[in-house]
């Protein structure tokens, strides 16, 4: 749906945490035509504001209110100023879009209730997922005695039985479900990312991921694009990282959790998500 001056085109990125969803998030945000918030659902400010029982009028509210927001933790300011994320220039605003690793319980509600909210969904190998969770220092708290072998497969230590968190591989298969079974309920209003994929061509695969929004490819996105990919920042939650590769779970990922996943996905319709 094309956006018109009275309309501006709602979207929602998802993906289990570890996913990619922040480099994914930035390239949208490096359309002049959009605004992009990072994880308002998980903000201060607007926490648990949507529910699986929203309303239309509600689920409208939520994203007129994040056109407006101006809160430090959704605009990641912090991040911006010390130079882990980037900053990007806009004009007339086309897109309202928003980013979470949380929350996927909402999204069928969400494609239900309105009509022109387009979904981006981000699959990554589960190998690299659990990987890169146990690598992240504010996600896997080694410091308060988590024991690897204790909490990869259902992470109950960081889920805490709350239906908006989504670690651990059996969340991983939850939320993946999940995004096929929308894909195929509304395949033109949902586009799926397989992060190895996105990462192998990042400029074919932002084209096409722009298409599907019905954004102009801009010489930001392809300055961020280079700039991503080449320069390096050791931040764990940097966009920049000139040694991108989904491949580093076979060096650091115990054997036995990569045995059970892979026998655990064998035949099945999410194995091919194994595939890099």
């Amino acid at each position: 749906m094309k956006s018109t001056k009275n309309t501006i085109i709602p979207v929602a990125i998802h993906g289990v945490p570890r996913s990619g969803t922040t480099w994914i998030g930035e390239i949208i945000n490096s359309s002049p035509c959009s605004i992009y918030k990072y994880q308002p659902l998980f903000s201060y400010k607007h926490k648990g504001f949507l529910t699986p029982e929203s309303s239309t009028d509600r689920i409208n509210s939520f994203f007129e209110l994040l056109t407006k927001c101006d809160d430090s933790f959704t605009g990641q300011t912090e991040q911006r100023l010390k130079g882990t994320l980037p900053r990007f220039k806009k004009k007339q605003i086309s897109h309202i879009v928003y980013k979470e690793v949380r929350y996927h319980h909402i999204l069928e509600n969400l494609l239900q209730k309105t009509e022109n909210l387009k979904l981006v969904l981000i699959i990554r190998n589960p190998l690299s997922v659990i990987n890169s969770w146990l690598k992240a220092p504010r996600e896997f708290r080694n410091d308060l005695g988590w024991l690897v072998e204790e909490e990869w497969q259902y992470a109950d230590k960081k889920n805490l039985k709350k239906p908006e968190e989504f670690y651990g591989y059996e969340r991983w298969k939850e939320a993946t479900n999940l995004f096929l079974k929308l894909k195929a309920k509304s395949h033109d209003r949902v586009h799926i990312i397989t992060y190895s994929q996105f990462l192998k061509s990042p400029k074919t695969e932002t084209k096409k991921l722009f298409s599907f929004l019905d954004l102009s490819y801009s010489d930001q996105t392809e300055l961020f694009l280079q700039d991503s990919t080449i320069k390096m920042n050791k931040d764990p939650y940097s966009v920049y990282k000139s040694d991108q590769s989904d491949n580093s779970w076979i060096t650091e990922l115990p054997s036995y959790i990569v045995e059970f996943i892979k026998s655990d996905l064998k035949g099945s319709e999410l194995e091919k998500f194994l595939d890099n």
